[in-house]
C-alpha cells in the first residue's frame, strides 16, 4: 500500500485525473503543452502530455505526476532545438 510521503497515512488515492472547467466550463484534464515548433504560422507541433494526481485524505497533499516524464523530456529536446 502507497504511503503520503508527507504524513505516512496510508488514506492515500493514486492516479486521479484533475480537470479544469474553464472558462466555457468545458471538461478539460490537466496537462503540459509544448510547442515544438514554435515558430510555426499553423502548426506550432503542440505536444501534449496529461498529468495525473496522488491524494492524501488525511493531511490534504495533493501530488502531480506526469503520465510519461521520458516523452515531455524529449519534446522539451525538440523544442529547444527549434529555438537555435
Amino acid at each position: 500500500m502507497e504511503k503520503c510521503e508527507y504524513c505516512q497515512s496510508e488514506k492515500v488515492i493514486t492516479d486521479l485525473q484533475i480537470s479544469d472547467l474553464g472558462m466555457n466550463s468545458s471538461d478539460e484534464k490537466m496537462q503540459i503543452i509544448l510547442q515544438t515548433n514554435p515558430y510555426g504560422f499553423w502548426n506550432k507541433g503542440n505536444k501534449h502530455h496529461p498529468v495525473s494526481s496522488t491524494i492524501c485524505c488525511s493531511c490534504g497533499k495533493i501530488q502531480l505526476h506526469l503520465k510519461d516524464p521520458e516523452s515531455l523530456w524529449n519534446d522539451y529536446q525538440l523544442m529547444k532545438q527549434a529555438e537555435e
